[in-house]
């Protein structure tokens, strides 16, 4: 049975060209969300995850604040449409968390070319309802911290970054905590003053632990995946579209868990 994940994603800010403030081009990876000082976006992402043993349907909205130039806050309200596991189906709000995104550096050697470095955190609450069967969120405190950096010379862009996922115990419950680490590149086919158009890839790798029930170790939890795949951006008269894919070149999972073939992703854009 082949699996499927399916991304419907983005309400972002977008400038002309490349730009420090501008967001991306990302559509797999955290942070580089930054926008302009006294600005607001808003992102909604639908996302359709299908695999061996379960199906995901979600919404997730993102709320992106641009208090400086160099600072974003960014409120994400995920709600699952539809979590099915096995016999079991489910929906309701997930966990929100709140992040921040700050630019400890940056440099511009020239128009063409500066180099970004970000710091990105965020704290997850437990919103979600932990009695579903089955359970859509952690819903337990949640608190990631990573960095992020990127190195833009037109018409080329490069991007990286990692960070760790803590997820807090609840009810007796906790999940595998997540260290991520990510990688990308992206080439400017077009660009113009109201009209761009970009190529790029990502690559994005998670280790996830086991979780833990009653003290107990889950054995049939914990994996380590790698995702890799292109994407496109295009942008017209402040408007955005994304769409990429991914597939797993590498995954290794823990007890008997369902697996990931590939993932995808769309995106539109609408500033505000």
């Amino acid at each position: 049975m082949k699996k499927y994940i399916l991304f419907f994603s983005f309400f972002i800010f977008a400038l002309n060209g490349y730009d420090l403030h501008e967001p991306g081009p990302v559509l797999f990876s955290f942070g580089h969300n930054l926008i302009p000082a006294r600005t607001f976006a808003n992102r909604g992402i639908f996302f359709f995850r299908s695999g061996e043993k379960r199906n995901d349907y979600v919404y997730n909205n993102q709320l992106l604040i641009g208090i400086t130039d160099r600072l974003v806050i960014n409120i994400f309200t995920p709600f699952f449409l539809k979590r099915k596991l096995s016999f079991l189906s489910t929906r309701g709000l997930g966990d929100i968390t709140i992040e921040g995104e700050w630019a400890f550096f940056e440099k511009r050697y020239s128009e063409k070319r500066l180099v970004q470095a970000t710091l990105v955190s965020f704290i997850g609450f437990p919103t979600a309802d932990d009695t579903k069967k089955p359970r859509i969120f952690p819903s337990s405190y949640q608190f990631f911290v990573g960095m992020t950096g990127k190195y833009m010379s037109k018409p080329w862009m490069v991007f990286i970054g990692s960070g760790a996922l803590i997820n807090k115990e609840q009810n007796n419950f906790q999940f595998g905590n997540q260290f991520l680490y990510e990688g990308g590149a992206a080439l400017k086919l077009l660009d113009g003053k109201q009209t761009d158009l970009m190529f790029f890839f990502e690559l994005n790798g998670i280790y996830i632990q086991k979780n833990r029930r009653n003290n107990q170790i889950d054995l049939n939890s914990g994996a380590n995946r790698l995702f890799f795949g292109p994407a496109i951006r295009a942008r017209h008269k402040g408007k955005v579209f994304q769409a990429g894919i991914q597939a797993v070149v590498s995954q290794r999972l823990l007890g008997s868990q369902g697996k990931i073939e590939h993932r995808s992703a769309i995106s539109v854009t609408i500033p505000f």
